[in-house]
């Protein structure tokens, strides 16, 4: 980690630039929702591949398919692990 030595900057400068760097830190996760593959969301979800091929099948998680490849946004997997219950998916109600 650098270390940064300020020396006569004001409370206002200062609450200026950590205002912008949380700022463009925040924009840049946002922009990087990532994606995951059929693997790597197995893996995040610690469940097996076949559990989720099932969970998919049935509507009950969400994904993205293009073609025949399953694409699977971590903030989505992130949400739906927080809420499981109650949360639409597709026309479905899951339960």
């Amino acid at each position: 980690m650098k270390r940064l030595i300020i020396d006569k900057i004001n409370v206002e400068d200062l609450k200026s630039i950590i205002s912008e760097i949380v700022t463009n830190s925040l924009k840049e996760h946002q922009q990087q929702d990532d994606f995951l593959n059929v693997t790597q969301a197995s893996d995040y979800l610690k469940i097996p591949v076949t559990t989720l091929y099932d969970y998919t099948s049935n509507k009950k998680i969400p994904f993205h398919k293009k073609g025949k490849t399953l694409h699977f946004s971590r903030q989505e997997l992130s949400d739906w692990m927080k809420n499981k219950q109650g949360k639409e998916v597709g026309n479905e109600l899951l339960k």
